[in-house]
Protein backbone atom coordinates (compact mmCIF):
# COMPACT_ATOMS: atom_id res chain seq x y z
CA UNK A 1 0.00 0.00 0.00
CA UNK A 2 1.77 3.51 -1.38
CA UNK A 3 0.61 6.07 1.21
CA UNK A 4 -1.30 8.51 -0.91
CA UNK A 5 -0.85 11.51 1.52
CA UNK A 6 3.06 12.56 0.34
CA UNK A 7 4.49 10.37 3.32
CA UNK A 8 7.05 8.98 0.94
CA UNK A 9 9.11 11.82 1.79
CA UNK A 10 10.45 10.63 4.21
CA UNK A 11 12.67 9.32 1.71
CA UNK A 12 14.00 13.12 1.69
CA UNK A 13 15.44 13.00 5.21
CA UNK A 14 18.11 11.37 4.63
CA UNK A 15 20.12 8.68 6.91
CA UNK A 16 20.78 10.79 9.93
CA UNK A 17 17.49 12.78 10.28
CA UNK A 18 15.44 9.51 9.57
CA UNK A 19 17.50 8.05 12.39
CA UNK A 20 16.11 11.13 14.83
CA UNK A 21 12.38 10.48 12.85
CA UNK A 22 12.46 6.56 14.38
CA UNK A 23 14.12 7.24 17.33
CA UNK A 24 11.42 10.69 18.24
CA UNK A 25 8.29 8.17 17.21
CA UNK A 26 9.48 5.66 19.58
CA UNK A 27 10.40 8.26 22.50
CA UNK A 28 8.47 6.51 25.35
CA UNK A 29 7.49 10.48 26.50
CA UNK A 30 5.46 10.89 23.72
CA UNK A 31 1.38 9.97 23.93
CA UNK A 32 1.78 8.91 19.93
CA UNK A 33 4.81 6.92 20.15
CA UNK A 34 5.23 3.51 18.38
CA UNK A 35 6.72 0.65 19.77
CA UNK A 36 10.97 0.05 18.94
CA UNK A 37 9.95 -3.24 17.56
CA UNK A 38 7.61 -2.44 15.19
CA UNK A 39 9.96 0.08 13.37
CA UNK A 40 13.49 -1.91 13.71
CA UNK A 41 14.81 -2.71 10.06
CA UNK A 42 12.04 -0.94 8.87
CA UNK A 43 12.86 1.51 5.26
CA UNK A 44 10.82 4.93 4.89
CA UNK A 45 7.85 3.29 2.82
CA UNK A 46 7.50 0.67 5.82
CA UNK A 47 7.74 3.59 8.42
CA UNK A 48 5.21 5.67 5.91
CA UNK A 49 2.61 2.52 5.82
CA UNK A 50 3.43 1.99 9.42
CA UNK A 51 1.90 5.12 10.62
CA UNK A 52 -0.97 4.97 8.57
CA UNK A 53 -1.98 1.91 10.50
CA UNK A 54 -0.98 2.96 13.72
CA UNK A 55 -2.97 6.42 13.68
CA UNK A 56 -5.01 6.71 10.28
CA UNK A 57 -3.78 8.97 7.51
CA UNK A 58 -4.74 12.00 8.69
CA UNK A 59 -3.23 11.60 11.96
CA UNK A 60 -0.13 9.73 11.02
CA UNK A 61 0.60 13.08 8.50
CA UNK A 62 -0.15 15.65 11.28
CA UNK A 63 2.22 13.47 13.26
CA UNK A 64 4.94 13.00 10.71
CA UNK A 65 4.66 16.85 10.43
CA UNK A 66 5.28 17.05 14.23
CA UNK A 67 8.37 15.05 14.25
CA UNK A 68 9.73 16.55 11.37
CA UNK A 69 9.52 19.94 12.83
CA UNK A 70 10.73 18.46 16.03
CA UNK A 71 14.53 17.61 14.24
CA UNK A 72 14.60 20.51 12.64
CA UNK A 73 13.78 18.93 9.16
CA UNK A 74 11.53 21.94 8.45
CA UNK A 75 12.35 22.08 4.76
CA UNK A 76 10.90 18.94 4.48
CA UNK A 77 7.90 19.06 6.69
CA UNK A 78 6.91 22.11 4.46
CA UNK A 79 6.95 20.30 1.43
CA UNK A 80 5.09 17.67 2.91
CA UNK A 81 2.61 20.00 3.72
CA UNK A 82 2.21 21.57 0.47
CA UNK A 83 2.15 18.46 -1.08
CA UNK A 84 -0.59 17.37 0.79
CA UNK A 85 -2.72 20.29 0.87
CA UNK A 86 -2.77 19.95 -2.79
CA UNK A 87 -3.97 16.68 -3.01
CA UNK A 88 -7.19 17.72 -0.82
CA UNK A 89 -8.12 19.33 -3.67
CA UNK A 90 -7.77 16.56 -6.26
CA UNK A 91 -10.69 14.53 -7.34
CA UNK A 92 -10.79 11.32 -5.93
CA UNK A 93 -12.77 9.58 -7.80
CA UNK A 94 -13.38 8.81 -11.32
CA UNK A 95 -16.67 11.03 -11.64
CA UNK A 96 -15.12 13.70 -9.37
CA UNK A 97 -12.02 13.96 -12.46
CA UNK A 98 -14.93 13.93 -14.67
CA UNK A 99 -16.86 16.94 -13.81
CA UNK A 100 -13.67 18.55 -12.72
CA UNK A 101 -12.63 17.87 -16.09
CA UNK A 102 -16.02 18.85 -18.00
CA UNK A 103 -15.87 21.90 -15.49
CA UNK A 104 -12.52 23.44 -17.11
CA UNK A 105 -13.52 22.22 -20.59
CA UNK A 106 -10.57 19.91 -20.71
CA UNK A 107 -13.53 16.82 -21.31
CA UNK A 108 -16.90 16.67 -23.07
CA UNK A 109 -19.96 14.92 -21.91
CA UNK A 110 -20.48 11.96 -23.67
CA UNK A 111 -23.69 12.18 -26.45
CA UNK A 112 -26.16 9.66 -25.99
Amino acid sequence: MAPSTGLHTLEDLGAEKFKKFISKMTDPGLETRVAKGAVEGKDCGDIANLLIEHFTESRALEITLQIMRNIKANQTAENLEKEAAGKEDAPTTETELLNSEMREGRHSSPTV
